[in-house]
Formats: structure tokens, C-alpha cells, sequence
């Protein structure tokens, strides 16, 4: 077939706009998974936690919500709850298969198999999902701020937008075991892609004594109906060499300040 002067035109026009689109969408794509369209940050600046709930329409629970987290915890609403009971929860004690993903800075995410552990909270049934990490802590007890918190975070078997949060405290000491299986493993800031197959790992450890309260995310959308399950009182630890392992990974302040309790207690589990 002989293609004529304005068909080779046309083609040529059509071609250069197919390759413009492709070299659009890659960039976008890319700077995506770089992490450029977060439009949220930890800081005093207008992307801070302050005007979080500003710069999205989807967001204002972060600045109109009564039961956000981090609660503040004070002497005020700290109280003993036998009705708790033992926390009902249980995890595989064999190592799981994970991946590390979404790390831009903020945070190192690893994601786990639901089928790994499961807690029940008043009937409800909840699978993990991932966990994640904070230097230092969101959480503060009577003021007092912990090197790292570790969020692992579930959703209910019936409702995926139903969430439930166990929070460990890491207090400075020792090399921590469990953080020992990512040495050499955490990713770089900027790497890419952003998700890494990890060996198999083990999950950090339940504790006996535990507190609870009614919170929500603490990052945007800071959605609230999320329960919280902090460990108390057996810490784990986290050496200095570990502390700046995972600064390495996550150079960028990823802490939420506290926010007020607004009449919550922070429940603690007794014995009956």
C-alpha cells in the first residue's frame, strides 16, 4: 500500500502524540512511586499535622474529629478495667512470609498474610495486614516519649474499613531481636521500586498487660472507629546502632503529636 503525503502526516502527528501520553504517564507513574504525591508532612509548615485536615476535603476529621490519635495519656484517664479481660489474640509463632513497601521517607510499611494472626475484640474478628514504624513514639505515656512504636494494624473479617491497632514501645537498651531481622533490609528513602520481598520473619511479641482505647489513623484520613491495643509494661528494646539503622531509612520526622482525649480513658487491662 502507498501511503500518501497526508497520511504519512497524520501518522507521524498521531505517533508523536501516543509517545508525548507514554512519556506523560511514565513520569507520573514515577514520581508516584517515588513518593512526590504526598501532600502531607510532619512538620510546623502548611503541610503539617496542624493543617492536615485543610488540604483535603476527605481529611477534615484530622482537625474536626473528637477521638483522634495519638490520645494524650495522663494520670487523669488512666484507669484499671478487669472487664477487659485477657487480650484475645494470637499469632503464628513460625516465621511468615513478608514484603517491605512504601517507604518515602516517612515510613517503612512490611505487609504480612492476613491468615497470619488473628484478634478478637468484642466479637469482632480482625486479621493483620501490615506493620509499621515510628521514631519515636506517637504514643506518651505521663509525658514520657519512647525511641521507636511499632503499629500493627488489622481489619475486621466483615468490614475492611473496621480497624484495630496493637502498639509496642520500644525503650532504649539491648539490640531487639525482632528488629534484628531487618538488618541490611530496610530500604533506602528513594528506592526503587518500592516494594522488597523480606525472608520469611517472626512477629513482634504479645504482652499479658495491655490498655485500650477509641482512637483513629494517625496519618490522613484520620479516620476514627479504629480501637487501640497499647502493650504495657514489658518493653521491648532498641539498641542505638538500631535506632540509626532505621533512622537511615526514614530520615523524615513521621511522629503526629498528641491529641486530647475529649472525656476517652485509656482502659487497663487487670485482673478480675
Amino acid at each position: 500500500m502507498i501511503m500518501t503525503s497526508q497520511g504519512r502526516k497524520c501518522l507521524y502527528w498521531t505517533l508523536t502524540a501516543y509517545l508525548c501520553l507514554q512519556i506523560i504517564s511514565f513520569g507520573v507513574v514515577h514520581a508516584q512511586e517515588q513518593g512526590d504525591d504526598v501532600r502531607f508532612d510532619y512538620g510546623d509548615g502548611p503541610n503539617g499535622p496542624a493543617h492536615w485536615g485543610d488540604l483535603n476535603v476527605n481529611w477534615t476529621k484530622c482537625k474536626t474529629g473528637k477521638y483522634q490519635s495519638p490520645m494524650r495519656i495522663t494520670p487523669d484517664i488512666m484507669v484499671t478495667a478487669s472487664k477487659l479481660g485477657d487480650l484475645d489474640a494470637e499469632y503464628s509463632s513460625e516465621p511468615v512470609a513478608a514484603n517491605i513497601s512504601i517507604n518515602v521517607g516517612y515510613a517503612v510499611e512490611v505487609k504480612v498474610s492476613p491468615n497470619s494472626g488473628l484478634l478478637k475484640i468484642n466479637g469482632v474478628r480482625y486479621r493483620p495486614q501490615q506493620f509499621h514504624f515510628h521514631l519515636g513514639s506517637e504514643h506518651k505515656i505521663l509525658g514520657h516519649s519512647f525511641p521507636m512504636e511499632l503499629h500493627l494494624v488489622h481489619t475486621s473479617e466483615e468490614d475492611p474499613n473496621v480497624r484495630a491497632v496493637i502498639a509496642w514501645l520500644f525503650v532504649k537498651g539491648e539490640d531487639s531481636p525482632f528488629l534484628a531481622q531487618f538488618d541490611g533490609k530496610l530500604p533506602k528513602p528513594d528506592s526503587y521500586p518500592r516494594i522488597f520481598s523480606l525472608p520469611s520473619i517472626t512477629l513482634p511479641k504479645l504482652e499479658e498487660s495491655y490498655a485500650r482505647y477509641q482512637g483513629s489513623l494517625t496519618t490522613p484520613p484520620c479516620s476514627e472507629g479504629v480501637t487501640w491495643t497499647v502493650m504495657l509494661w514489658n518493653f521491648p528494646t532498641i539498641s542505638e546502632r538500631q535506632i540509626q539503622m532505621f533512622k537511615a531509612a526514614m530520615p523524615k520526622e513521621n511522629v503526629r503529636p498528641s491529641m486530647p482525649s475529649h472525656g476517652r480513658r485509656f482502659r487497663i487491662h487487670a485482673d478480675s
